[in-house]
């Protein structure tokens, strides 16, 4: 299947505005999530879009509830397409609002299985941000989740969907950044690659 990706740009927000992600958005659920609109033009400071003038971010992460959001205030974004199949992330654009840098955990399912974890440093806007994740080493899952101490945005978010694919084969896969930042060459620390296997004996 061909790579997608969303851009958070079809949300119509004023400058410096917010709003939840209603779900089902392109086919995803998304939980403790949003859509933001960085104040001014750039060059952004934090929060920074990698491609137009939206991003998502994550909801509530000071743990207070507020209307619109989905789960609970402080819990991490969980990514889930809405029939429950499988997708491979393919990678985003990830900017800080909080410290500099900061490390993200991105963890990736099936059947409420984790299967696969990592932890990267992002960076804010004003300190080379965003920065460019391979969300690839997930493999095929059915659900994503990703968190962090503080706020955190994200964008360019591209998969494939897998109703069609085998295993966790990507083949021929195009998106259309290019350069050493899509090879993870941007400096950037990926560390604690995990596979668990689900324990069927007890």
């Amino acid at each position: 299947s061909s790579v997608q990706a969303l851009n958070f740009d079809d949300v119509p927000l004023g400058d410096n505005a917010e709003t939840p992600i209603a779900s089902p958005y392109h086919g995803f659920n998304f939980i403790q999530a949003g859509i933001h609109n960085p104040p001014g033009s750039g060059p952004f400071t934090t929060y920074a879009p990698h491609s137009g003038s939206n991003l998502a971010f994550i909801g509530e992460k000071n743990g207070v509830e507020q209307d619109g959001y989905a789960g609970t205030a402080g819990d991490p974004i969980s990514i889930v397409q809405t029939d429950g199949s499988r997708f491979t992330a393919l990678g985003a654009w990830f900017s800080s609002n909080g410290s500099e840098p900061m490390t993200i955990t991105v963890s990736g399912y099936v059947d409420g299985i984790l299967v696969s974890s990592f932890s990267q440093e992002i960076h804010q806007g004003g300190a080379g941000g965003p920065t460019y994740v391979d969300l690839s080493v997930l493999g095929s899952v059915d659900k994503i989740t990703l968190d962090a101490p503080n706020y955190f945005g994200f964008d360019d978010f591209s998969y494939t969907d897998n109703s069609t694919a085998s295993g966790n084969v990507i083949t021929g896969a195009g998106t259309t950044n290019s350069g050493a930042d899509l090879l993870g060459a941007d400096g950037a620390k990926i560390t604690g690659v995990v596979g668990v296997t689900a324990d069927t004996t007890s």
